[in-house]
């Protein structure tokens, strides 16, 4: 039906808006504020320019952008109000830290020491090509130096509750240890507000944003509260948030390349397993970390939709789907070429791609609501137009498409969402 409703449609093919060629800059970036600091364009201008020029490397750029686009900081306000306002973010974010940094009972308590150990071992494995993480442990304050206050800052500035027993893990050093406080205090944070807290992987959404925001701590924290707060049903333990997530991205499948979702269907691969470490951790370990950065900007401005990382999945597939039409017939051959995939796939192509085929979707969205209208006879005046089709009924060039208007299928709820969706 998919593909009837695609032939008779006879719908443009959209075009990419990307520019990713002409990033915005820190003059671009300085010329949308007034001397006050207040913004001179809305914050719908700001995301457009974000998704389609992007930061390029930009890293000192990023640390005044994303708490923008992630609502760390309030886009139409001065530059005094966002100062009074991070003032009170960064007591925000000590004092959820003080909770466990120099509180002995807290800090060697059972379940804490757990945590501790979860967040450490992570934190070891996680980055280590980027220079930040790769050196080797500082020296420090030898141990019965002498000195308590710097004894004291050591202890609890060393997450790992078995530091002197790593054995094969790799070593820290400082910014892993900073990294895996950073984690610790959102532990402390999730669980204040009835949630779960630490769970694998979420270091490897928070590393890249330690490098990007220059090492600090508060800044770091809050930018990735914040995606965590986008991202957490991710990470919930019976894997609903993934299910759900998966089973849109199927059924966009269906939709935009039904061929290549049947092939599945024979497969047995519509569960989409090979996808999900893509959306789970937002293809952190598909692209180089610079690429990583400049593809998570993107699906943060929330310019197109919430989910825009499902269209960057499926410009994926779509990119490799004859191979994988022609020549993988077993769901174990489809899993080890997706996973191969990785540190392969080139950023602004799919990105491009995924733009032309979030507005391919909508189009297609569009067309089949007036397509309903049209087979439900409803005109403006409310008056049904039988007679039309009666006429075509009787008409031969007309069957497909009087075929196509009496089975348009409805999309799921999460199928509609993908379009409506839009973070204020």
């Amino acid at each position: 039906i998919f593909e009837l409703l695609q032939s008779t449609a006879n719908l443009p093919t959209p075009k990419s808006t990307r520019d990713p060629g002409h990033p915005v800059d820190e003059e671009m970036w300085n010329s949308w504020f007034a001397e006050d600091g207040r913004p001179k364009v809305s914050a719908e201008v700001m995301r457009q320019e974000v998704f389609r020029r992007g930061l390029g490397s930009n890293n000192v750029l990023r640390r005044k952008v994303w708490p923008f686009l992630l609502g760390v900081q309030t886009w139409d306000t001065t530059e005094e109000e966002r100062g009074r306002h991070w003032e009170e973010k960064l007591e925000q974010y000590h004092d959820y830290k003080d909770q466990w940094f120099g509180n002995s009972e807290i800090f060697d308590r059972q379940d804490v020491v757990e945590e501790r150990h979860r967040i450490d071992v992570d934190c070891r494995r996680t980055d280590r090509t980027q220079p930040l993480f790769a050196g080797s442990p500082s020296s420090g304050t030898p141990s019965g130096s002498g000195d308590p206050e710097k004894e004291h800052h050591r202890r609890y500035s060393t997450i790992s509750p078995n530091a002197n027993e790593i054995g094969a893990q790799s070593p820290s050093n400082e910014h892993i240890d900073r990294l895996a406080g950073i984690l610790l205090t959102y532990n402390f944070y999730e669980k204040e507000l009835g949630m779960q807290g630490y769970v694998q992987g979420m270091s490897d959404l928070c590393a890249p944003m330690y490098v990007a925001m220059g090492t600090d701590e508060a800044l770091t924290f809050w930018c990735f509260a914040q995606v965590m707060d986008r991202m957490k049903t991710n990470f919930l333990r019976d894997q609903s948030g993934m299910k759900k997530q998966l089973s849109t991205l199927q059924q966009l499948i269906q939709v935009m390349d039904p061929e290549l979702y049947r092939h599945l269907e024979k497969t047995d691969g519509l569960n989409l397993f090979f996808c999900f470490r893509w959306i789970l951790i937002a293809f952190k370990r598909e692209f180089p970390f610079d690429d990583v950065l400049r593809l998570w900007e993107v699906l943060w401005t929330d310019y197109y939709t919430n989910d825009f990382v499902l269209f960057v999945a499926l410009a994926v597939l779509e990119s490799h789907r004859d191979v994988i039409v022609r020549y993988l017939i077993e769901f174990d051959e489809i899993l080890k070429y997706c996973n191969e995939l990785s540190m392969t796939i080139e950023l602004d192509t799919t990105l491009a791609q995924a733009e032309v085929l979030f507005l391919s979707f909508v189009q297609l969205v569009a067309d089949m609501d007036r397509r309903r209208v049209e087979e439900g006879g409803i005109t403006s005046d409310g008056l049904r137009r039988r007679q039309r089709a009666h006429s075509r009924s009787g008409s031969g060039s007309g069957t497909a498409t009087s075929a196509v208007l009496t089975a348009i299928p409805e999309l799921s709820q999460d199928l509609k969402d993908l379009v409506t969706s839009r973070r204020a």
